[in-house]
């Protein structure tokens, strides 16, 4: 037990020597920037800036995945890369998110989770909320009210039992959204258990 907790302790200061650093690195970044700005050199300025800028954001990501669900019971998870920073959600343009996806042990179904802000996608999916008929006029799509984070969400959900596949499209604000699919699944009871798996309100704290 004690070597287990040796081992905790080594962990956590490890990790804290990461984040450490990367914080340097961030203010050096911006003290450059504010050089090279004084000094006329505004290229390098905005280089160093946009450095700057990725480091937070890949902090902030990291900071992200703590919302997202550990797997169900049966269900193993694909771990993340580290470097995961700043994407463009479908080629649909720049956008601050991470995803993670889950494997059912000893079957096809599989899950996927992202969790994203400043993207394109974000504005479609608010189109569709705002006029359900465009919703409705989609095959195997209808709008549900979710409560979530003590408040009601609609939840733009598409599920095929021909095609065994689903999806659940949200946006618990109006600058975050969340999709959760599902490839191979029989019943789509297991889209809104990962749902109610997630944690919205540390999410809410990060991306505020």
């Amino acid at each position: 037990m004690k070597k287990l907790i040796g081992i905790g302790v080594v962990v956590i200061l490890a990790l804290a020597l990461v984040v450490s650093a990367c914080a340097n690195e961030i203010t050096k970044g911006i003290d450059y920037a504010k050089e090279a700005y004084e000094n006329g050199d505004y290229s390098e300025a905005i280089e160093e800036l946009n450095f700057a800028i990725a480091q937070i954001q890949s902090l902030q990501v990291d900071e992200l995945r703590k919302a997202l669900p550990e797997p169900l019971s049966g269900w193993i998870m694909e771990e993340q890369e580290s470097e995961t920073l700043a994407f463009g959600f479908f080629g649909l343009g720049q956008g601050l998110g991470t995803t993670r996806r889950y494997y059912k042990e000893d079957s096809d179904e599989t899950i996927e989770i992202t969790i994203g802000t400043q993207s394109m996608l974000l504005q479609q999916i608010t189109m569709f909320l705002n006029n359900p008929a465009m919703a409705a006029a989609q095959p195997n799509t209808k709008l549900e009210k979710k409560r979530i984070a003590g408040k009601r969400i609609t939840v733009i959900e598409e599920f095929s039992s021909e095609d065994v596949r689903g999806k659940l499209s949200l946006t618990p604000d109006d600058k975050t959204m969340v999709i959760i699919e599902g490839q191979d699944i029989s019943d789509k009871a297991i889209l809104y258990e990962y749902l109610d798996e997630i944690d919205f309100d540390l999410m809410a704290e990060i991306l505020k």
